[in-house]
């Protein structure tokens, strides 16, 4: 069972994760705020623990997207420090300054696949089964699959690394074209 917080390191990218408790969802107070990324538009949302949501799409939908997701919440459009880290660390394909924290609202499986994608190195990608196999759950590649696809943190919890097991770059909450993009720029950042 994941702990409600704990520091996680990726490819020396800190993230500091604490997973939300039900008494936090009833009520958390939330600030997002819409901008350009290489994407496209993009919604960003934190709670004062940390990025809770991150999107690609218009505003619209991804708005009621993150209102369906926290569905007590009480929202604010605001810009915050917090959302402009994680801007940079999509656009520059890494974290620029201290650890970014994140407030992950989850079940316990849906947390250690979570987990799971942050261990994959930038650069390479995974197939569903080994991510079902890395948690100890090799049978549960369906129920993976489905924890993926409910990631709530677009590119920085890098769910567009895992490829179906014939090879091909399977489906996108936010489209294969994005997907395509975020795995072609991040092969290329990795180059010298």
């Amino acid at each position: 069972m994941m702990q409600p917080s704990a520091t996680f390191y990726t490819s020396a990218e800190p993230f500091i994760i604490e997973r939300m408790s039900s008494e936090e969802e009833s009520s958390i107070a939330i600030s997002y705020h819409v901008c350009q990324t290489q994407y496209g538009s993009t919604l960003v949302a934190n709670t004062h623990k940390g990025i809770c949501f991150i999107a690609f799409g218009d505003r619209e939908r991804t708005l009621e997207e993150l209102k369906m997701r926290f569905p007590k919440g009480i929202f604010h459009w605001e810009e915050t420090e917090l959302q402009f880290s994680a801007v940079s660390a999509i656009d520059q394909c890494r974290l620029l300054h201290n650890a970014l924290p994140l407030h992950l609202k989850g079940s316990d499986f849906e947390m250690r696949v979570w987990l799971a994608l942050l261990q994959t190195q930038k650069g390479t990608l995974t197939t569903y089964g080994e991510i079902a196999r890395t948690i100890g759950a090799p049978q549960a590649v369906r129920a993976v699959a489905s924890a993926i696809g409910r990631n709530p943190i677009a590119c920085l919890i890098p769910c567009h690394r895992v490829l179906r097991a014939d090879g091909k770059l399977g489906g996108y909450h936010w489209g294969i074209d994005i997907k395509r993009k975020i795995i072609d720029r991040e092969c290329a950042s990795i180059l010298p």
